[in-house]
C-alpha cells in the first residue's frame, strides 16, 4: 500500500489522504465517507472501474484520467475539466455535467441516461455518437472543429452513417463531414424530408 494523497487543484491543500492499494482505492473510500471531492486534482489519475456514484466533483480536474468503465453516475462535476479523459464504458447517467470541458474525451458505450449536460464542449467524433436523445437537458452545448469552427446545438446530433466519403452530422441546421463544413441548411428548410433531400443532392455532387 501506499500513501495518496488528493489535493486542492487551487491550493494544493489536502482534501483526503490515506494508504491505499492504488488511485481508485483512494476516490471509492473518499466518496464512501462523502467527503467533497470540489476542485481536486485527479489529473493523470487511473480510475477505470471506479464505483464514484453520488461523487462531488464540482470543478474537478480530471484531464487525462482513465474513466473508462467508472460509475460516475448521480454525481455533481459542474465546471469540471475532463479534457483527454478516457470515458469508454463510464456510467454518467442522472449526473449534473454543466459547462464541463471535454475537449478531446473519448467515448464509446458512454450512459448519460437523464444527465444535464448544459454548455459542455466537444470536439471528438466519438461524442456526436453518444444517445444525447435520453439526457435531461442540452441547452447551448458546443462542438468545435479541428478547422475551428463551434457549432452549438441544443438537440441531439443526427449521425448518418454508410456513405462512401464517411459520416455525416448534423448539428442543428448545419451538417459536417467529419469535421469539415458539409452543407449549411436554411432554417426554413428544417424538416426532415428537405434535410435528406439536400445531403443526398449535395453527395451526389461529389461522386
Amino acid at each position: 500500500m501506499k500513501h495518496i494523497i488528493i489535493r486542492n487543484k487551487n491550493n494544493g491543500l489536502t482534501i483526503h489522504e490515506g494508504y491505499y492499494n492504488s488511485d481508485k482505492d483512494c476516490i471509492e473510500d473518499a466518496v464512501a465517507q462523502n467527503i467533497d471531492l470540489s476542485h481536486a486534482d485527479l489529473s493523470y489519475k487511473n480510475l477505470s472501474c471506479a464505483n464514484i456514484d453520488t461523487a462531488q466533483l464540482f470543478c474537478a480536474d480530471l484531464r487525462h484520467c482513465n474513466l473508462s468503465n467508472a460509475n460516475i453516475s448521480e454525481s455533481h462535476l459542474d465546471n469540471a475539466n475532463m479534457e483527454d479523459t478516457n470515458l469508454v464504458g463510464a456510467c454518467l447517467a442522472e449526473t449534473s455535467l454543466k459547462n464541463a470541458s471535454m475537449i478531446n474525451a473519448s467515448f464509446g458505450a458512454t450512459d448519460m441516461t437523464y444527465a444535464t449536460i448544459d454548455a459542455c464542449k466537444f470536439n471528438t467524433l466519438s461524442a456526436l455518437h453518444l444517445d444525447f436523445s435520453t439526457v435531461k437537458s442540452m441547452q447551448g452545448c458546443a462542438f468545435y472543429t479541428i478547422e475551428k469552427d463551434i457549432h452549438v446545438f441544443s438537440a441531439p446530433p443526427i449521425t448518418i452513417s454508410g456513405l462512401p466519403q464517411g459520416n455525416i452530422y448534423i448539428i442543428d441546421n448545419k451538417a459536417l463531414l467529419g469535421h469539415t463544413r458539409f452543407i449549411e441548411i436554411a432554417q426554413n428548410e428544417w424538416s426532415q424530408q428537405a434535410l435528406l433531400l439536400s445531403i443526398l443532392q449535395k453527395q451526389n455532387s461529389k461522386i
